[in-house]
């Protein structure tokens, strides 16, 4: 004869020598760390600022710029601290290729995706706007296609993307509610928050194993 759950649980319950729980116990980390700002925060200076904030706090930085122009100079700036030299991936996208004059100014070789895997692979960054961006969460939702490839935002050490303003959303609810009303959705949406990062082994936190080690969010007001 079956067992129900409750006489199933109730077995196991008496195997381990605890009383039987009348009811779920509760599941840490499943409450909100800190409450949704008011209505008067989902303004796009506070969201701005909150989106970089969250974004600090996952080893991931972010600036502010005045204008698109500005953007671009501010991503080719970012590279250019990196490394010297190299190649540059970047989306075929209005936004993105807008620090492409000034990563050639700056003398880095600019690539417009698609490129094979292994240019991608051996570029010193990948440039990319946003779909969105979560100003809870500090992510960027970035939209594949065929002018968006994913490598370009996976392989390269350095991601940078370029995004505007009036693409931040206040919390992952207003995000996956804006989702909710496409009519037909991108190939795919990959939701990145922060740097690459992963605790498989022994429970130690590596950077850059599966992606790139690091991430720059440059802003600006359109």
């Amino acid at each position: 004869m079956a067992l129900s759950e409750q006489e199933f649980l109730a077995r196991i319950a008496a195997r381990r020598g605890r009383p039987v729980l009348q009811a779920p116990p509760p599941r840490p980390g499943h409450t909100r760390s800190r409450p949704v700002p008011p209505p008067n925060m989902a303004s796009r200076e506070a969201m701005t600022e909150w989106f970089m904030r969250e974004l600090a706090k996952l080893s991931g930085t972010a600036e502010l710029a005045t204008s698109l122009d500005a953007a671009g100079a501010a991503a080719a700036a970012r590279i250019a601290r990196e490394r010297s030299t190299g190649e540059v991936i970047l989306w075929d996208d209005p936004i993105a290729l807008a620090a492409r004059p000034h990563l050639e100014r700056m003398g880095f070789v600019s690539r417009v995706w698609p490129v094979d895997r292994r240019t991608c692979a051996q570029a010193v960054a990948g440039l990319t706007t946003a779909l969105f961006g979560v100003a809870e969460t500090g992510s960027i939702a970035l939209a594949a296609s065929e002018k968006a490839g994913r490598l370009v935002s996976l392989l390269p050490p350095l991601h940078v993307a370029i995004v505007p303003t009036s693409r931040l959303l206040a919390t992952a609810g207003d995000y996956f509610k804006t989702l909710g009303t496409f009519g037909k959705m991108p190939a795919a949406i990959n939701l990145v928050t922060g740097p690459s990062r992963t605790a498989d082994i022994e429970l130690e936190l590596s950077i850059g194993v599966h992606g790139p080690a690091n991430l720059h969010v440059v802003l600006y007001h359109d």
